[in-house]
């Protein structure tokens, strides 16, 4: 058998002609099982802030002459659309992000495969994909997913239309309401900046920016000016919703803050000996994958000529600061590492490549331990994200489990009449509040009214009042060994 035989059969057994259909097949099923896997499980309940985008939501209107909530506003706009089809629930509160997060790991792989060599693209969306930050991100119910996902969003049709895709008209439109939506999330405006002086510098992009049609322009600035408007509206009748937006409403640079913030940043991406677990816990990527971004910054430092590097370190100088003064801002990483990671892998594949130039062999010998490398990196970060989200205690603390308990037992048909009282912390008020809507006869007060003849009350376990001297009708509780107990039922209250 000649070389060349030995060579096609390799390729028959190991599916080499297929490792691309496969890739993006793997990639799919794995985006889709990481993000709806346990929605109401992993984390177990809702966190204050949670809590928090679905009362905004449920409030929002933009149109409104003198509207101050339009920070995040599409995000909420979706989440108040969610919540009104399915009610006040976990699943409602959490899709918007589920779905956004979809969009954004799909585009993702879109985006990465024109940019670099299809084997690159697939690894690195996998490797972004399956990383603690985006899955967190993907699965809180709060706008956290919105910078990254306009980001991605706006890397892809700035793509096609420097690509001279067919549908490059359609693909600015697309790009420019990316602009113009992005200045509704917090810090969006800096990855804007970022990609606007490359786009300045870089002649290419001069080139393909300038051409078009009069009427093109004109769509593209009616369709832009329509995005922006409630969000100029709102900055002109209150300065503050501008300060936030640029990170700055509570500015205060002192040598202390700015170390903690350093430490506190640094820790996030790379303290691999301690994880911090919270709403997303840290850190945001693995101990490989933070290599394989090392090894695309020092890449970076190479080819300095194109577009991508350009943006890539204007986009990292931009960072630096905007990370010092918001350390809590360290999510809107996510879509750079995406970009400097892929330059790390290709960086890898291509150096493997380099030691056996004329070996046929070592190109699909490679796949091998690639492949486990891959596995045990998705292994790695599903597991701890999971793990960390079901059996950590400290996630009790964080996250509150008490809804669905809730809605339960106001559906029950042996308590559901006359008034019920439901009472919980001072904070969570206004989001059970939302109840209301669907259970007329429900009030919601974070303490003990006087006592009535007939009604039943509802007292949740971590409410600061509990009724003395009573019986609980009935108790509904959690499979957690810590703060099992969720409510407390009293009838004839």
């Amino acid at each position: 058998m000649n070389s060349l035989a030995k060579s096609s059969f390799i390729r028959e057994i190991t599916l080499y002609r297929f490792r691309y259909v496969i890739g993006y097949g793997f990639f799919t099923v794995l985006l889709f099982s990481l993000l709806l896997f346990g929605l109401n499980d992993f984390p177990r309940g809702l966190s204050d802030n949670e809590m928090k985008s679905a009362v905004t939501s449920v409030h929002i209107n933009v149109l409104a002459p003198k509207a101050n909530n339009v920070i995040d506003a599409p995000y909420h706009l979706l989440q108040k659309a969610t919540i009104q089809l399915f009610g006040l629930t976990p699943l409602a509160i959490k899709l918007p992000s589920v779905i956004l997060g979809v969009v954004s790991g799909l585009a993702l792989i879109i985006m990465l495969q024109r940019w670099f060599k299809r084997n690159v693209a697939v690894i690195t969306a996998i490797l972004i994909s399956t990383s603690t930050g985006f899955i967190s991100v993907a699965r809180l119910g709060e706008p956290l997913i919105m910078t990254t996902f306009w980001t991605i969003i706006l890397l892809l049709a700035s793509t096609f239309v420097l690509h001279g895709s067919r549908a490059s008209f359609m693909w600015k439109i697309v790009c420019f309401l990316s602009v113009g939506l992005l200045l509704y999330s917090p810090l969006g405006i800096y990855p804007l900046i970022a990609m606007l002086v490359a786009g300045v510098l870089h002649p290419h992009v001069r080139h393909r920016l300038k051409q078009g049609k009069w009427w093109q322009f004109t769509v593209i600035a009616v369709a832009f000016g329509v995005a922006v408007t409630p969000l100029i509206v709102a900055i002109v009748n209150n300065v503050q919703v501008g300060l936030e937006l640029l990170g700055i409403s509570n500015l205060s640079i002192t040598f202390d803050r700015l170390y903690d913030a350093a430490r506190t940043v640094s820790l996030s991406l790379f303290n691999f000996t301690q994880s911090h677990i919270g709403e997303f816990s840290t850190p945001l990527f693995g101990l490989i994958s933070a290599t394989l971004l090392l090894l695309g910054v020092l890449k970076l430092f190479t080819v300095k000529h194109s577009a991508r590097s350009y943006m890539l370190f204007i986009w990292l100088a931009l960072l630096v600061p905007v990370l010092l003064l918001n350390p809590s801002a360290v999510l809107m990483t996510i879509a750079p590492a995406a970009l400097i990671m892929a330059i790390g892998v290709e960086t890898l594949i291509r150096e493997w490549y380099g030691l056996f130039p004329r070996n046929p062999y070592a190109r699909i010998a490679a796949l091998v331990p690639l492949t486990i490398l891959l596995a045990s990196v998705v292994m790695t970060n599903v597991e701890r994200y999971y793990y960390n989200n079901h059996y950590s205690p400290a996630m009790s603390h964080v996250f509150h489990a008490e809804l669905p308990v809730v809605r339960s037992a106001l559906g029950r048909n042996d308590i559901n009449h006359g008034k019920m009282q439901l009472v919980v912390p001072d904070n969570q008020v206004a989001f059970y509040d939302i109840l209301r809507r669907e259970y007329k006869n429900l009030s919601v007060s974070p303490g003990l009214s006087e006592a009535g003849s007939k009604g039943t009350l509802l007292v949740t376990a971590n409410s600061p009042e509990q009724p003395a001297g009573l019986v609980p009708y009935r108790i509904l509780t959690n499979d957690l060994s810590t703060d099992a107990a969720l409510l407390r039922i009293y009838t004839s209250w």
